[in-house]
């Protein structure tokens, strides 16, 4: 019914469909409505990105392949689901070749799936560092859906990392505007007005940040006043945060000159599991202490592993 009501929308704005067109229209969903379901569930889950929860999503996504393996939104969540895996306990030259696959079977069984482009435009920037490729990717899944956040997103940070701050800063104030309630993408967003030298302004924003943001808000403040030199005042933030933070009680120790603070932040994330930024975060704090063979030691885990947070250190301020 849904499907009827499209083209017939559609017709009456504009005029007679090509044939192409219709195929387009009758691809974007599927026809088994227990598939359909399954894929909304997998939806909810994704937007938690717990892990536990992005596993969970995985699951519901292939019982919905299970039920229509042509459904191609289900291949894609699958494809975004890996991509946010390297945020936990899965490294990203793992994940990513998982998250391709996917990305090609959505894009064989509906080829106007934005999110599939998307997520090909993050394997490209982090796994190829292919920056040209990446935006070229990302530019269309933003054609193909200006409301997807996950596409401004991505051009957003390969926009910057190819020094266009300007048209990075409008893509990450339309990821915003879409998004905005979302707790992984406000730190994300916090981060990028950070990296495109807006550390006031996030400042001001992360302070009047509704509650269910506290957690990213608060470190964004943090992140902020490092950025702004401010070591005194990062770390009386740190104090009143609800949760412990290895990389920036340790950046912070080394800002305000405790060696042995920083040291002891590196020591805590070498004992943790696995997590894609943990190499950059020991490399960073190395850094400040002056321990460049270190640094760059870590550097080098980092970009064997394909550390996404590569993507972020030609901007590190502290």
């Amino acid at each position: 019914m849904q499907e009827s009501i499209a083209t017939a929308v559609v017709q009456a704005v504009v005029g007679r469909l090509l044939l192409e067109e219709r195929a387009v229209l009758a691809r974007r969903a599927t026809r088994d409505s227990a598939a359909y379901d399954l894929y909304l569930r997998g939806q909810f889950f994704f937007s938690r990105h717990t892990e536990a929860d992005l596993h969970l999503a995985l699951d519901l996504y292939r019982q919905a392949l299970a039920h229509d393996s042509t459904f191609a939104l289900a291949w894609a969540g699958i494809a975004q689901a890996w991509v946010y895996l390297p945020d936990h306990s899965v490294p990203p030259l793992e994940a990513y070749p998982h998250a391709r696959e996917a990305a090609g079977r959505a894009l064989a069984f509906d080829s106007s799936v934005a999110l599939a482009y998307a997520t090909l435009a993050w394997a490209a920037a982090q796994v190829d560092f292919d920056f040209v490729r990446s935006e070229q990717l990302a530019r269309r899944a933003v054609v193909l859906d200006p409301h997807l956040s996950e596409a401004h997103a991505v051009l957003g940070v390969v926009l910057r990392q190819r020094s266009k701050p300007a048209e990075a800063l409008e893509e990450w104030r339309r990821v915003w505007d879409l998004d905005s309630l979302s707790v992984s993408r406000a730190w994300d967003y916090f981060v990028q007005l950070i990296l495109l030298g807006r550390s006031s302004e996030v400042l001001t924003s992360a302070r009047r940040a509704p509650r269910i943001l506290a957690g990213p808000a608060e470190y964004a403040v943090v992140v902020a006043l490092l950025w702004l030199h401010k070591c005194e005042e990062a770390q009386a933030e740190l104090r009143r945060a609800p949760y412990y933070n290895s990389l920036y009680t340790g950046i912070a120790a080394v800002c305000v000159g405790d060696r042995d603070g920083g040291r002891a932040a590196i020591d805590s994330l070498k004992t943790q599991s696995y997590r894609a930024s943990r190499a950059i975060q020991i490399a960073e704090i190395y850094a400040g202490l002056g321990d460049l063979d270190s640094a760059f030691s870590w550097l080098e885990r980092a970009y064997e592993g394909g550390d996404y947070y590569l993507l972020f250190i030609n901007r590190r301020a502290w």
